[in-house]
Formats: C-alpha cells, structure tokens, sequence
C-alpha cells in the first residue's frame, strides 16, 4: 500500500508536471545563477571607477583654485612692496670696517636732501668697506662727488665716491645670459634666471661681487696710493735693517752697477816676463811640419814660465828629427809668444 502512494505523488512518466501556485518564482539552472553574479559585480566595478574620477576631479579643481589664490596673493605682496626712494645714488668706497650708516650720512649732510643710506655689511656687522647714498636730486650727488672724492680719512686710505652702477627705480635684475645680435641689443642680454641684464657703464670697472663702477681717474689715484705705500714701506725696511745690522742696505742701482762692474770692460792681456838674454833650455822636438815650415819644442821649464810649447822654425832644425833632445835660447814673439832664437843637437831620437 505504500509503494502505491509513492507512485501516485511521483507521477506516471507520461503525465505533464504540475503547475506551480502563481507568484512563485522560477527555477534557475546553475549557469544563469553565475551570469548574474558576474553582471553584478561589473556594475559595482563601474561605478566605482565612476565616483573615483569625480574624486579626482574635485581634487584637481581645489589644486587649480589654491595654485590661482598663491599666484594672485604673490602679486599683491609684489604690488605692495615699497617702492626705492627716487633720486640719484652715489657709491662711497674705502669705508673702516666698524663704520655705520649713521657716520655714512653724517658725512653728506649738508651737501643735499638725503633719501636714504645704504651701508653694506657682513653677517658680524663689520662694513664691507662701501656703503650707497641717495640724494633727491643728481646735481646733488654730482655736488657730492666732487666734494668728497679723494678726501683723506683719519687713519684709512682716501673715500672713492663715484656714481653707483644701478640707480633707483632702474629695472633690470641680475646679470643675464646675454643673446648678442649686434648693436646695443647685443649689450643687453636676456636674463636666463630673471627679468634682462643691464649692460655696465663704458670705461668702468666692474667689480666681480658687487656692481660698482671704478672709473679711470680712481684707478689711476688708487696706483699711486699703491707705490706711494710700497715706497714707505721699502724705505721703512731699510731704516729697520740698518738699525739692527749696522750696515746701510743698498739701493736696487747700486747693486746693479756693482754686478756689472767689469762685465763689459774688455780684458787687458798680462805681458809674460822677458826670458834672460842667452839662457839655454833643454828640451825635446815635439814636431815638424815641412809643408808649413815651422815646427814646435816641448819644454817644461818654459811651459811653467809661458803656458805653451816653444815656435821654432823649420830653417833652425836641420839634420834634427822628431823627439831629439837639444838645447835652444828663446825670445818672445811680437804676440809675446815663446820662439827658439837658437837650436843645438844634443842627442839622437829616443826610440
């Protein structure tokens, strides 16, 4: 009874399968189920990418604006920067090391208005040694420079005031990386760091730190401040050696005559001594030339006295040969050479 029911729920093979109760859902098969999943996950990935862009374009934008205000705050401060007093600048050099601009004005007051003054220092506080002042107008630093130039100091060289290389309100920084393409526009370089370079003055020197020109008349007042110094300096050198050595030193002329002396002086040739009239020598033939007719007698007692062998003449030497031994008187030649006035045989040649 059993098996009958089973039978019966499960159906004959020929009938068709139930209908399911509406609103039910339907059955999938396992490879739809993974399609799904799969579409999914795509439209979960898109819009992430999606809200990553905007992200990143919101930040972007915020860039943008930050970079716009730092730009625009930039030229307000640019824009607000004081302005340099107007007027004509002057360059003062040759200034002490503790100087201060309070001095460095006291020194031109009273010549003209005086806008502003400049002393150049080092991170100590010593003075470079130069310092800039301005005056309202330029007859007034004309008037300035020729009331101050070369003036002596107390203690230090004289003050150099020349016109300063830049005057205010002058544009131009730096010294640029000049594209010369002849003219005056060769003079003025463009500036590969900022704004164009300013071409120096003619006939100013330019001093490699700082722009300032020296002009000829200083240079050449500089020099000779230069050997006026190095003179007292010589002498003072002198006066100290003398003092200590007791001895006078002498000058560069002296020391070059005495050096000299004698060099150019042509030298005066020493007369030998006469030989004593009718002394014999004894001495050796050396040689004989027939070709020439003369030939020469080696003998040590006048080689000492003359410092050579003794001339003879082939017409003294008859029957006489190389290396014989004789004896002969000697007198001296018009060049005060030794010659064998006389030529005796006295042996045979040694073998």
């Amino acid at each position: 009874m059993g098996g009958a029911q089973s039978e019966e729920a499960q159906g004959s093979p020929g009938e068709a399968p139930a209908e399911l109760p509406s609103g039910a859902p339907a059955p999938t098969s396992p490879g739809g189920e993974a399609k799904e999943v799969k579409e999914v996950k795509e439209v979960k990935e898109v819009k992430e990418v999606k809200e990553v862009k905007e992200v990143k374009e919101v930040k972007e934008k915020g860039k943008g604006k930050g970079a716009e205000a730092k730009a625009k705050e930039a030229k307000e401060a640019k824009e607000a920067k004081p302005k340099p007093p107007p007027g004509a600048q002057i360059c003062v050099r040759n200034l002490s090391k503790d100087a201060t601009e309070e001095q460095l004005r006291s020194l031109f007051e009273g010549i003209g208005k005086i806008t502003d003054v400049s002393l150049k220092s080092l991170k100590n506080g010593i003075c470079k040694g130069y310092g800039f002042v301005t005056f309202s107008t330029m007859e007034e630093a004309k008037k300035a420079i020729e009331a101050m130039h070369e003036k002596p100091q107390e203690g230090g060289k004289p003050l150099l005031v020349t016109m300063a290389d830049r005057q205010p309100g002058e544009k131009g920084k730096g010294l640029g990386k000049g594209k010369e393409k002849g003219g005056e526009k060769g003079a003025k370089g463009k500036g590969k760091s900022k704004g164009k370079g300013k071409a120096p003055e003619q006939g100013s020197y330019q001093y490699p730190y700082h722009q300032y020109p020296y002009s000829p008349e200083a240079m050449q007042s500089a020099w000779a401040l230069h050997a006026q110094l190095y003179q007292q300096a010589a002498l003072q050198a002198q006066a100290y050696y003398s003092g200590y050595t007791g001895q006078v030193i002498p000058s560069q002329a002296a020391i070059s005559a005495a050096s000299t002396k004698g060099k150019d002086a042509p030298k005066q040739a020493v007369a030998p001594p006469p030989p004593p009239e009718g002394k014999e020598y004894i001495g050796q033939v050396k040689s004989i030339s027939a070709k020439n007719g003369y030939g020469f007698i080696t003998c040590a007692e006048t080689k000492s006295a003359y410092e050579r062998d003794v001339f003879v003449d082939a017409a003294l030497l008859k029957d006489v040969e190389v290396k014989a031994k004789v004896s002969f008187t000697v007198e001296l030649s018009e060049k005060g050479h030794p010659r064998a006035a006389t030529v005796k045989k006295i042996a045979d040649a040694e073998d």
